[in-house]
Parts: structure tokens; C-alpha cells; sequence
């Protein structure tokens, strides 16, 4: 199969567009996004995606290397990935987005500074995640403790696996839509705060255990389906703001 082998270094360093890259990739070196663009602080100012998932020919290939975006930059994920091996990373300060397929994340380290996306597919972390923003409106499956600052789960989206999830002291959570699932635990730290809103059914099933040892506000009551086993546990306040 027609696919990119890397065990160098593959950039993109310029242009504020997108520039993609459909067939599949094994990268062993090096992929990194950065940016020459000035302007103000927030706007994208360039993407790099991998469409092509890794070749799916082989299943024993991998990406075994590293991938980074910069501040202000997004490396977007599509298609079936697996990225595992010794000294192999995902890291920096920008977007990092899964977008589409069933892609299975091993890496050595996982530490993302600025934004994990699961905007689409199914998507498997078998290792810890820290990132300072997750937002969930695809498949994602924890199976190892993770953090985000900053969580966000949406219609259409699935938060599950068999690790917890935790939303630390200060940070913040939204559940607009979408379903918690699977025997881990969504952690909600005291001095943290979840806002539950929308009139979209959530379901909370499969054992998923929804803790909160911080402040919920719940806006609109929208259902919380639970089943399953599921448990809301509350030690800290839960606050519902409507009829």
C-alpha cells in the first residue's frame, strides 16, 4: 500500500491554511506543527492533517514517534492510527484533533498543553492523558487516569473506558449532551465545577460513576438517563437551577 514512512523530521512551519496529507503515514521521527504567522493570540494559523491513517495494510505498523503542534496551530488525526512505541509522544500548546476513524493512542506520553479534540470515530487511550482542554463530541474511550483542566461533552459525543476522568481543583466542565459510559469514573475536585445544560437526553450508564466533590449546576433539566449500574456521587454541592 502507498504510504508515507517518516524517520525524520516532517514540518509545517508556514501558511495559515491547511496542508493535508491522504495517505497513510508511519512516522518514526518526528512530525511538528509550528507557525512564522503573526497576529493576535487565540487564531489558528495553520493545520497539519494525517487523513490517511497508518498503514492499514500491516497491522504491526505504528507511529513509534513524536508529534507536537505549537501554540496556535492544530495537528488533526483521520483515519486509523495507532500510535505506540518506545520514546513515542503527543505534546505542545495547540490543538491536537481526532476527527475521524478508530484510532488507538499507546504512546509513551501523552501531555498536551493545549487541546485534545475527539471530534469524530473511536478513539482509544490506553495510556494516561493530560491535557488543559477536552472536548468530547466523538468516541473516546480512557482506559488509564486522565486529566483535563477544562472538559466539554457534547451532543453526539461519548466520554467511557475504564479509567478515570478528572476535572481538577479550578478547573471547569460542561455536559451539554452525549453519554458517559464504562466502569471508570468522571471526578469532579473540590473548588472544580461541572455545568449540566441542555434539554438533550444524557445518559449515564455501563457502572460510569459521575463524583463530585466540587460544585454541579445543573441549568435546564434535560434527563440524566441513568442504568446500568451507573452512580451519581455527591460530597459537594449540586445546585438545579430550573423547573
Amino acid at each position: 500500500k502507498t504510504r508515507f514512512e517518516n524517520s525524520g523530521t516532517l514540518k509545517k512551519t508556514s501558511g495559515t491554511a491547511s496542508a493535508d496529507i491522504a495517505t497513510s503515514l508511519d512516522n518514526d521521527g518526528s512530525v511538528e506543527v509550528s507557525t512564522d504567522s503573526t497576529g493576535s493570540t487565540g487564531t489558528l494559523k495553520g493545520t497539519l492533517k494525517l487523513l490517511g491513517g497508518t498503514n492499514d495494510a500491516d497491522s504491526s505498523h505504528t507511529s513509534a514517534g513524536g508529534f507536537s503542534a505549537a501554540a496556535d496551530t492544530k495537528l488533526e488525526f483521520g483515519g486509523n492510527h495507532r500510535l505506540s512505541g518506545l520514546g513515542s509522544s503527543v505534546t505542545g500548546p495547540g490543538t491536537v484533533e481526532f476527527s475521524s476513524g478508530t484510532t488507538n493512542v499507546g504512546v509513551d506520553s501523552y501531555s498536551a498543553d493545549g487541546t485534545t479534540t475527539i471530534s469524530g470515530g473511536n478513539i482509544t487511550f490506553s495510556v494516561p492523558v493530560s491535557t488543559q482542554t477536552l472536548n468530547v463530541s466523538g468516541g473516546a474511550t480512557f482506559n488509564s487516569a486522565s486529566t483535563a483542566n477544562t472538559l466539554n461533552l457534547s451532543s453526539g459525543g461519548t466520554l467511557g473506558g475504564s479509567g478515570n476522568v478528572t476535572v481538577p481543583a479550578g478547573g471547569n466542565a460542561t455536559w451539554s449532551g452525549g453519554t458517559m459510559t464504562g466502569a471508570g469514573r468522571t471526578l469532579i475536585s473540590p473548588e472544580a465545577t461541572l455545568t449540566i445544560s441542555g434539554t438533550s437526553l444524557k445518559p449515564l450508564r455501563n457502572n460510569r460513576v459521575l463524583e463530585n466533590a466540587g460544585d454541579v449546576i445543573m441549568t435546564d433539566l434535560g434527563p440524566i438517563a441513568t442504568g446500568e449500574g451507573s452512580v451519581i456521587k455527591n460530597s459537594g454541592t449540586f445546585d438545579i437551577r430550573g423547573d
